[in-house]
């Protein structure tokens, strides 16, 4: 398979996950349903949001940090997240990130399922 180019036009969300504030979402087209990734997309949260903290009990999903500054918190903790940070959450754990920086906290998301 190819490249697979994300959406050209956001789409702005309130109140991610229960979190605060407003994010701006580019998802990106998944063309295979059978396959385990289910759900793709490059997310900008702006200055203050968050993704509110909740349970994966189906699926796991991993951030990757793009830019901007951010606090990930997860069973157990939080933890700093910046540029070229990975966080994967297992089935059965649960996560939140907000942003604590001056600019959008850019991270891509991807969710999937055994």
């Amino acid at each position: 398979m190819g490249k697979i180019k994300q959406e050209e036009n956001g789409i702005l969300r309130e109140r991610i996950r229960g979190g605060h504030g407003f994010a701006r979402f580019y998802p990106v087209p998944i063309p295979d349903e059978n396959g385990a990734i289910k759900a793709a997309a490059r997310i900008e949260l702006e200055v203050g949001g968050s993704v509110g903290f909740h349970l994966h009990d189906r699926d796991e999903d991993v951030y990757a940090i793009v830019s901007g500054e951010g606090l990930f918190e997860f069973d157990g903790g939080k933890c700093h997240a910046g540029p070229g940070d990975l966080f994967v959450t297992r089935r059965g754990m649960s996560h939140g990130l907000l942003n604590t920086g001056k600019t959008p906290l850019v991270f891509f998301a991807i969710v999937a399922e055994k």
